[in-house]
């Protein structure tokens, strides 16, 4: 598969940068419960630069739900920082169906962030609750926990 993304960064102190990304891959099913899949290519700011974005992930489907796993290299902003900076995350999930019209997941994620010897750590975690009361309702609750270091 073939994916363009463009990305543009305005910030306070007047600069705005612009992002051009091209990913190439694709999906394996690699077994009836594993599929595989994996992006790279360059991305291109305006500040001359150039870099590799890489997605890649794992999905595996257990009874009554799948586990995942995903990496990302890609760039965005930082709470502080006025500039794009480079980005590595990882985030897994756990989806459980316990019953027909409920599902419970949980997604703990860690990121690492740098830009001129700048670094920001993330960490994420979101559990949920979802029930589907009917065809045109579901109810969701949800705890989120986030911390930027």
């Amino acid at each position: 598969s073939f994916r363009y993304r463009f990305d543009r960064f305005h910030f306070d102190n007047g600069v705005v940068v612009n992002v051009h990304t091209l990913l190439f891959g694709g999906n394996y099913q690699y077994s009836p419960r594993l599929n595989l899949s994996g992006l790279i290519g360059p991305r291109f700011t305006s500040s001359d630069t150039t870099d590799t974005a890489v997605s890649a992930g794992l999905r595996y489907e257990i009874d009554h739900g799948e586990v995942t796993l995903n990496y990302d290299r890609q760039q965005t902003t930082v709470l502080g920082v006025g500039a794009a900076v480079n980005s590595d995350g990882l985030a897994a999930t756990l989806l459980l169906m316990t019953a027909p019209d409920v599902e419970l997941r949980a997604m703990p994620s860690y990121a690492v962030s740098t830009n001129a010897g700048l670094r920001a750590e993330v960490y994420r975690f979101l559990l949920e609750a979802g029930w589907q009361a009917s065809r045109y309702l579901t109810v969701v609750g949800s705890y989120e926990f986030n911390a930027q270091h």
